[in-house]
């Protein structure tokens, strides 16, 4: 009669065992998702450098334009708050059920995909790749979600997902000074070394970025997102 017990016993401590790791498991996956939104906090100023459309969603002419009001708009970030557009937004957990916020594979997102170079002299892949969830408290936006793609470029989920607001940390004039003279060298840039981010500066970067990618399919971008891997290749990164 003992021994017929040994496996019943043997199988319903397994189911307990099974039981527990589950739940710890499940657990563990708030814990990390915390962790890992406490490992790298957005603080600082940022300002929206472009809109674009998210390529699976159908678009009018009309619609093209919407939300091109808000370039320039500056986002301040502290541990507590979010201040944007008039918005007072604090930070909440991120459903994990609502991962990834956006489609980083959106041949529109390319330039956020740029990767490290090999080279001996770089400093490593800088991305971070990290989504968070901001309360609003606004009857026309409640959640803000936000995509940290690196330390200084932010991509939102705008206008009901049909766009992508882009927000970066504004370069100092040293680095755009760097990037302007690397540009040069490299012979994408033939204007003067201003400090100042110009349509020169940004057309010589969107064709730098082409020749990166080496993907003849890729998007010419007006306003390229100045990531920390293209400061990086370009060695601008701090």
């Amino acid at each position: 009669m003992s021994r017929m017990c040994i496996p019943t016993v043997a199988v319903l401590y397994f189911l307990l065992v099974s039981f527990l790791l589950a739940g710890l498991s499940s657990v563990s996956v708030d814990v990390l998702a915390d962790v890992k939104n406490d490992a790298h906090p957005i603080n600082g100023n940022y300002r929206v450098v472009a809109i674009r459309n998210v390529s699976a969603v159908a678009h009018t002419l009309e619609g093209m334009n919407d939300g091109s009001t808000l370039i320039g708009t500056e986002m301040t970030f502290t541990e507590d708050e979010l201040s944007f557009s008039g918005l007072l937004c604090r930070p909440v957990l991120m459903p994990l059920s609502l991962l990834p916020i956006i489609d980083v594979f959106d041949p529109m997102l390319a330039d956020i995909r740029v990767p490290p170079t090999d080279s001996p002299l770089s400093s490593g892949d800088q991305r971070i790749g990290k989504s968070l969830r901001y309360n609003c408290a606004d009857e026309k936006l409640r959640y803000l979600d936000v995509y940290q793609v690196d330390s200084r470029v932010l991509v939102l989920p705008w206008n009901n997902g049909a766009q992508y607001l882009m927000a970066e940390k504004p370069l100092t004039e040293e680095q755009i000074k760097r990037l302007q003279k690397q540009l040069t060298d490299m012979k994408f840039y033939s204007g003067e070394t201003s400090g100042q981010i110009d349509d020169d500066t940004l057309s010589a970067l969107s064709s730098w970025l082409l020749y990166r990618l080496e993907d003849d399919s890729a998007y010419r971008f007006k306003r390229t997102l100045i990531t920390e891997n293209i400061l990086d290749a370009l060695s601008v990164l701090e």
